[in-house]
């Protein structure tokens, strides 16, 4: 093992101090128990690391804080997911204030913390500099992470009481109510004595912005965890359908308007893949409806993107056949009951799959673009929508006409194409073309599966 710098604990103006303290940075570790009854949970630590090894020296008392509601109250289990995002945005708040900041503030301890600390990360934050994407932040974005800051500092005072001489007796948030003019419904808002200056920014649109690495994990990782929606998030990916046409999607055998989906193979490749979306059927006998379809049409695989979808069309066939199936309907995708799949239970699995299992595997990645768009996800949720988006921009890369694109999107107009034709030099900047190693990331699910422990 490498050697390591043991954390100081001398005077902090002596200058041992000053100069061994950026050695150190302030991250969160998990660790996963197994229950007698099977059950399984995942527990959020913010702990001490050597900057340069990546070497634990220590779980730091903070890590009491992920689980702090105020008022000398806690809670023994939070949804892991809440613990983690609290706990990444705390080390951020502890490694400026204690870390970067400390040739400038002089402090070691949250005892002297003090308001204009916290008013100083927060602009920093607003203003990209204390965020690894490095990009400023709307004002709902910084306002959220600032009420979080502001229950820290609740914790900071309850746990030192008087020697946190600088905030004590403040009032760190005050719930004020108010009513929306057009709905006319009550809410609160959480007011902090914190002030940041947040610089106008355009219109924030809907996040959907998925690089390419980030899209082959999330395949791999439903192989894992969700293996019946995996299908069906290459299709809004490979064909660019909506949630509510990949729940309208049927089997090949079924015998209503020629068929579901249907597939052809020279020399032992799949060559085509088609998907009949001309007509819309029951897909359940309970008459409950999946989803729609926007458009009628038949809609088909790009061609580039049938040496992905084969093997992972194949393993569905395979996991299908194990399935209880309603008699009748066909779907391709199925509940546990045997019941199409409806696009909300979909959806739903899909803010799962981003955020219990993407997210933490982006964190823990080595690749600091990952990183970086694990941070992005923790404070801007990503759309389902992001497949087809990631679908066009691939048609745009692959220098296909508005015409074109409208086409193999399934729009009636060109006027979708030709924004993002217009847009192309910026998609060329943002993403990248596919290219042989995302057919070996996906293909890659044992990795994957040791990646997070599940082998």
């Amino acid at each position: 093992m490498s050697k390591i710098v043991n954390f100081p604990n001398g005077y902090i103006k002596n200058q041992y101090y000053a100069n061994n303290i950026k050695n150190f940075v302030f991250g969160m570790y998990s660790h996963k128990m197994t229950y007698e009854d099977g059950t399984w949970r995942q527990h959020w630590f913010i702990v001490l690391k050597h900057k340069h090894t990546g070497v634990i020296l220590e779980i730091t008392p903070y890590s009491k804080f992920l689980r702090f509601l105020g008022k000398k109250k806690s809670v023994g289990f939070r949804r892991p997911e809440t613990l983690r995002v609290r706990g990444y945005f705390i080390c951020n708040f502890l490694n400026y204030v204690l870390i970067a900041m400390f040739d400038k503030f002089q402090i070691s301890t949250l005892r002297d913390i003090t308001l204009e600390h916290g008013n100083q990360f927060l602009q920093a934050y607003a203003d990209g500099e204390a965020s690894r994407d490095k990009k400023r932040k709307p004002e709902s974005t910084v306002a959220k992470v600032a009420v979080l800051i502001a229950k820290f500092y609740e914790w900071i005072q309850d746990v030192y009481g008087k020697e946190a001489k600088y905030i004590k007796g403040i009032k760190m948030i005050e719930k004020v109510e108010y009513v929306d003019h057009s709905s006319g419904k009550k809410g609160t808002n959480s007011i902090t004595p914190f002030n940041v200056h947040v610089a106008d920014m355009t219109h924030e649109t809907i996040f959907r912005d998925i690089p390419n690495k980030a899209l082959s994990l999330l395949i791999n990782l439903s192989k894992v965890y969700y293996p019946e929606m995996t299908l069906g998030l290459c299709l809004e990916a490979f064909a660019g359908l909506r949630i509510g046409e990949v729940c309208n999607v049927r089997q090949d055998i079924c015998p209503l308007d020629g068929g579901g989906i249907s597939y052809q193979k020279i020399g032992g490749r799949m060559s085509g893949f088609k998907i009949n979306l001309l007509n819309k059927y029951p897909m359940r006998s309970d008459g409950v409806d999946v989803g729609g379809i926007k458009k009628y049409r038949q809609q088909y695989v790009y061609p580039k993107f049938l040496p992905l979808l084969e093997p992972i069309y194949k393993e569905h066939i395979k996991w299908l056949e194990k399935q209880k199936n309603e008699l009748g309907y066909y779907p391709m995708f199925v509940n546990r009951n045997g019941h199409a799949e409806t696009s909300q239970n979909y959806r739903k699995k899909f803010y799962t799959l981003i955020e219990n299992y993407l997210i933490p595997a982006l964190i823990d990645s080595e690749d600091y673009e990952l990183q970086v768009y694990a941070e992005m996800l923790m404070t801007r949720q990503l759309a389902p929508h992001a497949l087809r988006h990631w679908f066009t921009v691939q048609l745009v890369l692959n220098n296909e006409q508005p015409h074109s694109i409208a086409g193999w999107r399934g729009d009636d107009s060109l006027d979708t194409a030709l924004d993002y034709t217009r847009n192309k030099s910026q998609l060329l900047k943002l993403y990248k073309a596919v290219t042989t190693d995302l057919l070996q990331d996906i293909n890659n699910v044992d990795y994957y599966k040791d990646f997070m422990g599940t082998k």
